[in-house]
């Protein structure tokens, strides 16, 4: 019985722990940034072409309209991304849109809403591309996970952000 209490004691205080992670930290916030050797023009279209995503965004298999006009605030889309292998899909939402300057969107899924907001920002011939994104779990179990997860969210995305960076720079 003393065992027992040895090892149950410990497992209750690591959920605990896990689940105070989430209340503490209900949102994760993240950011990503590159300099492209090319005009903010091109960067924007590129960023823009929907036939050059799957070069640049890890796991994007598709993306399709499901209503209003594309780019513009208020139209959605149906995102589908490869994730361990699993199709996963999510509704994106276009919450923010100037031309060669600024793409804002809300993703959301069964299990987590992401706010991002992406900045185009010319630099005499190259363009500053930054990243802001804000991720609420769903329930307190993702809220919580979402916190052990932000490093490899953030490492992602920046990876991705330096892919788009060369795809830009060879087109």
């Amino acid at each position: 019985m003393k065992i027992l209490k040895y090892i149950l004691f410990p497992i209750a205080i690591l959920v605990i722990l896990f689940f105070s992670l989430g209340l503490l930290f209900p949102k994760v916030e993240y950011e990503s940034k590159v300099i492209v050797d090319r005009p903010v023009d091109k960067s924007f279209m590129v960023f823009l072409d929907v036939r050059k995503m799957s070069q640049w965004l890890t796991g994007f298999k598709s993306i399709e309209l499901i209503s209003g006009m594309p780019n513009m605030p208020g139209s959605r889309f149906l995102l589908t991304m490869e994730v361990n292998g699993r199709e996963v899909t999510a509704t994106e939402e276009v919450t923010g849109f100037r031309w060669n300057e600024m793409f804002a969107f809300t993703l959301e899924n069964d299990i987590m809403t992401v706010s991002s907001e992406i900045r185009f920002v010319r630099q005499e011939m190259k363009t500053e591309i930054t990243g802001k994104n804000t991720v609420h779990g769903k329930n307190l179990f993702w809220k919580s996970l979402n916190v052990l997860l932000r490093n490899s969210m953030s490492r992602q995305s920046q990876e991705d952000y330096t892919k788009l960076k060369k795809v830009i720079e060879a087109s």
